[in-house]
Formats: C-alpha cells, sequence, structure tokens
C-alpha cells in the first residue's frame, strides 16, 4: 500500500465492510536478501573486440533481512545469514516483533511458503495482534516491495 487510504481499501476488500480494524495501526512486514558476491555486468571494449569475463558458477552465500514497517518507520529489524526459514521467522515474529508491538496494530504480511499461517495466527492472537496475509501476487500492496526495491537500485 503506498498510503494508509489505499490499504483500508484492500483490506476492505479482502474482509468485506468489517470496520473493526479501521481504529488499529498497520504493520507491514517483508524480508529481502542479497547474494554476497559483487561482479561486474558490464564491460567495455574496443569497437568488435569480444570482452572475455569469466564468472565462476560458485554459490556465494546469502544476508537477509527482515523487518517490520509501521508509520513510515522501520520496527525490529533483523539480520541474518543464509535463507529465511519457518523456525527462524516464527522466533523473530514472536521474540523482536510482538513484545514490542502494543495491542493495537494489524500486522500484514505476505504468503511467502515459509510463512506458517496457523502458527503466526497462534502468536499473533496470543499476543492480541490481528494477523492478515495479503493475496498472492501483490507486493505492490506492501510499502516495504517500494523499499526493497529502492535499496537494491542502489546497492545492486
Amino acid at each position: 500500500c503506498v498510503n494508509m487510504e489505499a490499504c483500508c481499501a484492500l483490506h476492505r476488500h479482502i474482509f468485506g465492510k468489517n470496520q473493526r480494524h479501521s481504529e488499529r495501526k498497520l504493520v507491514h512486514i517483508d524480508e529481502i536478501g542479497f547474494q554476497t558476491q559483487i561482479y561486474r555486468q558490464y564491460a567495455r571494449s574496443k569497437r568488435r573486440k569480444q570482452v572475455n569475463i569469466r564468472i565462476s558458477g560458485k554459490r556465494y552465500a546469502w544476508i537477509g533481512l527482515i523487518t517490520a514497517h509501521c508509520e513510515g518507520e522501520f520496527v525490529s529489524p533483523y539480520i541474518y545469514n543464509g535463507t529465511m526459514k519457518a523456525s527462524m521467522l516464527e522466533k523473530w515474529f514472536e521474540d523482536e516483533l510482538l513484545k514490542n508491538l502494543s495491542k493495537t496494530h494489524v500486522i500484514i504480511m505476505d504468503n511467502a511458503s515459509f510463512h506458517k499461517k496457523e502458527i503466526l495466527q497462534n502468536l499473533a492472537g496470543k499476543y492480541s495482534q490481528t494477523l492478515i496475509f495479503l493475496p498472492s501476487y501483490s507486493p505492490e500492496h506492501n510499502p516495504l516491495e517500494h523499499s526493497w526495491s529502492a535499496l537494491k537500485r542502489k546497492v545492486c
């Protein structure tokens, strides 16, 4: 969602005209990964001379970042090595995010395969939070996706 009104419209569309969440703050969650290998994608050469560059097929390590976004600020950022796993997400979700939020938030996240919906719903309920999953293939409704896009343009 680019703004609060667009988010509310999306949530009304998903959940009907149920207005019980209208006074609660929205918290968007997303993760991003970076490959640690850095190489040139382009090279210059003299006219009609081919550039021969060898790029290793070796797999390089990944660095990941998961964070929440609420009212224009990043909340509970967490940097990890490798790829995100369900157990890692659940630990961060409870220990870092939920314990630091007041009881007035609606948490919104995408439908990644490692987001175990039932477990996350139970954790959110334990802390009196509401958890909503975005429809599949709808990154445009998460403001963090726009931030990640800008970050990757600068870094990569």
